[in-house]
């Protein structure tokens, strides 16, 4: 640990070198035995304070910007170009993709040429902030309810019904981001489906996604609110073999299918949209959804970042 520290030191005293501080740190971290809030690991990052002549708390921002950047950047190209990396830009940039995650490598490649400045990244911000719909910045306790029971059916009535998605009963079922279970994140800047499917393991396996969706007082206008929806799933349809996107019944059936065709005609082929029937609280032989589109069988994502999801991570 007194190598880590006067390794720490050394790459502190290069002006702009967060990012080597920052892989250090997390290395150091990762390789020990340490658990998160342990004693020794607060002494240990109370030295690393001290030898870098930073607060603890400027370390633990910069790892977890770091963790952030290796998830879109090779690591090689981190530790050749650290300069090109700016922690405070890179920061700004962090809140921007988990508002609007589409736009995060082109901001980051402006970044990383130095064609956008942090005033600019911040203005990007607040205006990105600005647009969010009333309803994801202030959404009231009666409509919370709607959305965690909603989350809840879809969650439920998914298990039961694995065959309508041509999965074999005997795929496991995680529900990873729910409102009512958030428990699993992989890396806590990659957005993750809110459920997912596979086979036993979690290694070199199908992984299938749910995106679950209630749209609540949005129901009435979704595609207005809906570019965001779209935006978000042919994310999240990079990092599994196939998507889909759980909707209410009561939706417009054929604002509905505009968003199923928006997947179509956009190529993300690896994406399907279903509707939870309003009824499915009661088991149906008729099915629980209603399918506008289905993936494609051997449709890849696009772009295909499955490797970089490291499900692996997750605990079966």
């Amino acid at each position: 640990m007194n190598e880590s520290i006067e390794k720490l030191r050394l790459l502190s005293e290069i002006r702009g070198n967060w990012c080597l501080v920052a892989k250090t740190l997390t290395e150091t971290i990762s390789n020990s035995s340490w658990k998160k809030g342990q004693a020794d690991l607060r002494e240990w990052m109370t030295d690393a304070a001290q030898a870098t002549e930073v607060s603890t708390n400027t370390l633990t921002r910069w790892v977890a910007t770091y963790k952030f950047l290796i998830k879109l950047v090779p690591q090689e190209s981190i530790e050749k170009y650290p300069m090109n990396y700016p922690f405070s830009s890179l920061e700004i940039l962090k809140r921007i993709h988990k508002i609007n995650p589409m736009i995060t490598l082109g901001l980051l490649n402006s970044i990383s040429r130095k064609r956008i400045t942090m005033r600019e990244l911040r203005k990007k911000l607040d205006k990105l902030q600005a647009e969010q719909p009333a309803g994801i910045k202030n959404t009231s306790s009666a409509a919370m309810r709607s959305i965690a029971e909603f989350e809840r059916l879809a969650f439920r009535t998914i298990r039961r019904s694995l065959p309508e998605f041509h999965l074999p009963e005997s795929y496991k079922v995680k529900a990873l981001s729910l409102r009512t279970t958030r428990i699993i994140n992989l890396n806590n800047d990659i957005p993750i489906p809110d459920v997912i499917a596979y086979k036993s393991k979690l290694t070199n396996n199908e992984i299938i996604g749910f995106e679950i969706n209630y749209l609540g007082e949005k129901l009435l206008n979704i595609l207005r609110h809906g570019r965001r929806l779209i935006e978000r799933c042919c994310y999240l349809s990079s990092f599994v073999d196939k998507l889909y996107l759980i909707l209410p019944s009561e939706i417009s059936k054929t604002d509905a299918q505009k968003i199923a065709d928006t997947f179509i005609t956009t190529g993300r082929l690896n994406i399907g949209v279903a509707l939870l029937n309003s009824e499915a609280s009661i088991p149906s032989s008729d099915g629980n959804f209603i399918f506008l589109s289905r993936p494609v069988d051997m449709a890849l994502p696009t772009p295909d970042c499955r490797t970089i999801a490291r499900w692996e991570s997750i605990a079966t």
